[in-house]
This record gives C-alpha cells, structure tokens and sequence, in this order.
C-alpha cells in the first residue's frame, strides 16, 4: 500500500519538502545544546516559532551538515555575530546517522554543505542521535 506525502509529512506548507528532497541518509552533524541531547535540541524553527521570516518550507526542516567544519563554522561565526552565550544555537556537535526512514533532505545550494531535513511525522529524531563529536566553542579560542 503507497502512502501519500500528507500522512508521512504532518503541518508543512504546499510543496514542502520541495520535489527534488531525497530520501534522508547517511552521517550528518547538527549543533546542539545538552549532552545527551533531549527532544527540544531537535525542534524546528517553525516548531519553536522562530525565524518567522525565514522560507516557510525550510523553516519545518532542521539544518544539519555532512562535514563536521562547516558546522563548527557555523556556530563560529554567529557566536562572533552574537556572543558565545547569546547565539541561541547549541554549542555541541552530534553526529547523526540518518536513513530513509526518518525522512526526507535537500541540499542547500547556497551552502554546500547544508542541508534541510523534514523528519516523517511520528518519526523519533533522537534516534539518530550517535554521539557528541566536539564542543563548538573551542573554535573559538584558537
């Protein structure tokens, strides 16, 4: 029996995930706030009702990475933009190991490796938790 996209994919605006998202797979690298993670490190913006402004669709993804810099990167800059304590993101890195099951990504073109992850509804995001790979904030002191 094929399911359609509305009942794998709950609350997202028309046309998201965009039609060129593929499966959801392999090692990628999210920032996060608390070792272990909890379930709040892996809310969206929309979910969290943040970024109000930002693209609809990619507002119901959450970011993750596939090279560990790029996410170090990251955090590096808004933590120099904001403040180490005022940034609002998590400072830990945590590997992620995700497999089609738990949804759809797309990479981002402005960024190379950037990408939106829609989790399936239901799905249990902290089960592609794997471990806390580096602390962001020590980028900060080299």
């Amino acid at each position: 029996m094929e399911m359609s996209i509305d009942s794998v994919f709950k609350g997202l605006p028309p046309g998201c995930p965009p039609s060129d998202a593929r499966a959801a797979e392999g090692t990628m690298y999210r920032l996060v706030g608390s070792d272990p993670p909890t379930s709040v490190d892996f809310l969206t913006h929309a979910e969290l009702a943040k970024a109000l402004k930002a693209n609809p669709c990619s507002r119901c993804g959450l970011s993750v990475f596939s090279s560990l810099g790029d996410v170090i990167k990251l955090y590096a800059r808004v933590a120099s933009q904001y403040g180490p304590e005022s940034t609002g993101i998590g400072h830990l890195v945590a590997r992620l190991e995700l497999e089609p099951m738990h949804g759809k990504m797309l990479a981002d073109s402005n960024k190379s490796t950037h990408h939106n992850w829609w989790p399936y509804d239901g799905v249990n995001r902290l089960s592609t938790f794997k471990e806390i790979v580096e602390d962001a904030r020590d980028a900060l002191e080299t």
